[in-house]
């Protein structure tokens, strides 16, 4: 087998959670029928009528109310993970999110179970903030008794160390932030990481999500939200940008090992920079 076969990573199992798709194939349809899954930010997240002003650099406003969203963060399986509820409850969303997005890659992989044991499963993350800590902060000054992993729970460097905990992975573990580009970033780890023998399998990915307002003023402020609800890239219409949330995983092996193991490849990636 050619020396440039062996450096080709597979893609052999992913999961999602986007707007309006929780899996790859709800996803692919919503491309294609090209279904625009902007939406007015949902009640549950922040008030428009406290946050939203449509003058761009109003002190403490967003001139955007729209964004694409994604359903029912809160929804969370705690006792499947052992994770106990209260715990849970203080968990940055985006954990959760993760920790199911990783279970999910894994099975469709078929690697959930039995067959993983003996592997080196590396994990690398993408993340580039919390909103949540800003929501459960104050409960650090409240007279009522918190979690005591109330900070652990919100801590972005362990997103990925998690994963490797609660699933007991003994691969190496990487959480990273490049801003708009950290999965692409982990995903270039992981491959690089497959590449120098560190593991057998990668989870690669990663996770955004917007719970307060703070992320659409703070880019308000600086003039980088469109009013118009669009993105209109590389267009002379282009008036800003739309916040999105969403989360995903890829799975990772040499096209090499895919090959021997039958496993489903879905891609190849040739090389990564």
């Amino acid at each position: 087998m050619g020396s440039e076969v062996r450096r080709e990573i597979a893609i052999i199992s992913m999961a999602c959670r986007f707007p309006k798709a929780d899996t790859p194939a709800e996803f692919w349809e919503n491309l294609m029928q090209a279904r625009s899954c902007i939406q007015v930010v949902p009640p549950d997240r922040w008030s428009i009528e406290d946050y939203y002003h449509p003058a761009p650099g109003t002190p403490g406003k967003s001139n955007s109310k729209w964004g694409g969203f994604l359903d029912d963060v809160r929804r969370f399986d705690a006792e499947f993970f052992n994770i106990p509820k209260d715990e849970a409850a203080f968990m940055d969303p985006q954990h959760r999110i993760l920790l199911e997005l990783a279970h999910e890659t894994l099975e469709r992989a078929g690697y959930a179970g039995e067959r993983r044991k003996g592997l080196r499963i590396g994990v690398f993350v993408g993340i580039s903030q919390n909103s949540y800590e800003e929501i459960v902060r104050p409960l650090l000054f409240s007279p009522d008794r918190t979690s005591p992993n109330l900070v652990v729970n919100n801590l972005r460097n362990i997103a990925a160390s998690r994963i490797s905990h609660n699933f007991n992975l003994s691969g190496p573990n990487l959480t990273i932030d490049t801003a708009c580009s950290s999965s692409l970033v982990a995903l270039h780890y992981a491959r690089l990481s497959l590449l120098a023998g560190e593991c057998d399998l990668a989870l690669a990915g990663g996770i955004s999500l917007n719970l307060s307002a703070t992320p659409f003023v703070a880019f308000s402020s600086a003039g980088a939200l469109s009013p118009s609800s669009c993105v209109y890239l590389f267009d002379d219409r282009a008036d800003g940008f739309v916040l999105g949330e969403g989360g995903g995983f890829v799975l990772l092996t040499s096209q090499t090992r895919a090959l021997k193991n039958q496993d489903p490849i879905l891609a190849v990636i040739k090389g990564s920079a």
